[in-house]
């Protein structure tokens, strides 16, 4: 099965993960082989989960002309039969993962799981440096769907131009809160539901910048792509729950 050479499809892993697809226009990235799972900031790659292998993929390969990127152990539902991405981004703006209903409004479901104190941050932070996604954004929080698990393809300016907007609203987040995640869940443990459900434990809320980057991302396809090609998101290997 030959590669495409103007496509490249990125799956993440932070664990062992035994690869399902034969197709070799996909590539897993394993985070930790960079940098020993650490980011340049001091932070443990968990906390933008796999948002941490964009940023290396994004800085450090040679990226083709299009560029596709799949949440932990996920592919899309085209799996091994790719589509010609060139013909379908001829057709369409971007091609992501197909959203998901979330029963109720995107602002009342990160209350539900996690510490809303912390997307009212980036909503803050997206109302004074970035007047042009604000409208977008403060709409995707009133939806009852969501562009789910960071998964989509696009040209690569777009890949590049996503990560460095969502990293740098990140980045501005931390300024606010400080880099000791840690200690601000342990300070709070009420507001991060620690220990209201099995998996609610520091360990998966310490993965605040890849819960805010998703729901940036979710705003950005909406606000930049208006003409979306959809796949299921297929999860081939549940996370180990910790």
């Amino acid at each position: 099965m030959a590669a495409s050479p103007d496509t490249k499809i990125y799956v993440c892993t932070h664990t062992d993960f035994k690869p399902v697809v034969r197709n070799p226009v996909y590539e897993t990235v394993d985070s930790r082989l960079i940098n020993g799972d650490r980011c340049e900031n001091g932070l443990r790659g968990s906390f933008y989960s796999e948002l941490f292998h964009y940023k290396h993929i994004a800085e450090h390969f040679d990226l083709p002309k299009y560029v596709g990127v799949c949440g932990y152990r996920k592919y899309f539902s085209f799996m091994d039969k790719v589509p010609d991405i060139a013909a379908a981004l001829r057709e369409h703006d971007a091609i992501a993962a197909t959203p998901i209903a979330l029963g109720c409004k995107l602002r009342d479901h990160y209350a539900y799981y996690h510490n809303v104190q912390d997307l009212d941050i980036v909503t803050d932070i997206i109302a004074k440096h970035y007047q042009e996604l604000l409208p977008d954004y403060r709409k995707s929080l009133t939806l009852p769907i969501m562009y789910a698990y960071n998964m989509f393809i696009v040209r690569r300016e777009d890949f590049l131009d996503m990560i460095q907007t969502i990293y740098s609203i990140i980045d501005e987040y931390l300024m606010v809160v400080g880099m000791d995640i840690d200690g601000r869940i342990e300070e709070n443990p009420k507001a991060y539901h620690i220990g209201e459900m099995p998996f609610l434990t520091q360990k998966y809320q310490y993965r605040i910048g890849g819960l805010l980057g998703e729901r940036i991302t979710n705003a950005m396809l909406r606000h930049r792509f208006p003409k979306i090609k959809h796949y299921k998101a297929i999860v081939t290997q549940n996370a180990i729950r910790l």
